[in-house]
């Protein structure tokens, strides 16, 4: 048997003390890879780059974001859609999505259905296809053994496609209007 080849994955998140007990469980719970965390800064998510962060290989990426109050991580008014797209780009799809402050999933499940159902009725049709694609989790405060053994069998997965809603969230239709005078 060879050895495994490690990879990098980058934890994202926008608050990383709430997820630094992520990295440590994927630090030690997946065998094939090796994370390291990196801070979002909320204003430069509209226009995201990974420029400054990844290096020389395609890393694998977990959006970690932690759930308070009304969710819209997608799709119209959607917080991570540049970046969500960007990181597709340099991971060459290899990106999870890691919803925390949640209930737990059911045991053998990546995320709770009753979120993504949530999160679905609220129009963000992206979340659905994370979901069907095996790359949404849900946890309450770090991933569970199943999802972490999940997240290190990566390289079994297909690479993720952009969902339809990140796309047509990024390039919004122009419609013809007036414009208000006062602005």
């Amino acid at each position: 048997v060879g050895a495994v080849t490690m990879a990098d994955v980058l934890v994202c998140s926008t608050d990383p003390e709430e997820h630094r007990a992520v990295v440590e469980a994927v630090a030690a719970g997946c065998q094939s890879l090796r994370p390291r965390l990196v801070e979002l800064r909320r204003e430069g998510l509209r226009h995201f780059a990974f420029d400054d962060v990844v290096v020389d290989r395609r890393p694998v990426i977990l959006l970690c974001h932690f759930c308070e109050g009304r969710t819209l991580l997608t799709d119209t008014d959607g917080l991570y859609n540049a970046f969500l797209l960007e990181a597709l780009r340099v991971s060459d799809g290899q990106v999870f999505v890691g919803l925390s402050g949640l209930e737990k999933a059911a045991a053998g499940e990546l995320a709770a259905e009753a979120v993504v159902d949530e999160l679905v009725a609220t129009g963000q049709t992206s979340v659905e296809a994370l979901d069907v694609s095996r790359r949404l989790m849900t946890w309450d405060t770090t991933p569970s053994q199943f999802q972490l053994a999940h997240l290190d069998a990566w390289r079994s997965l297909p690479s993720l496609e952009p969902p339809p809603g990140l796309a047509a969230a990024k390039h919004p239709r122009r419609t013809k209007g007036l414009l208000c005078p006062l602005l």
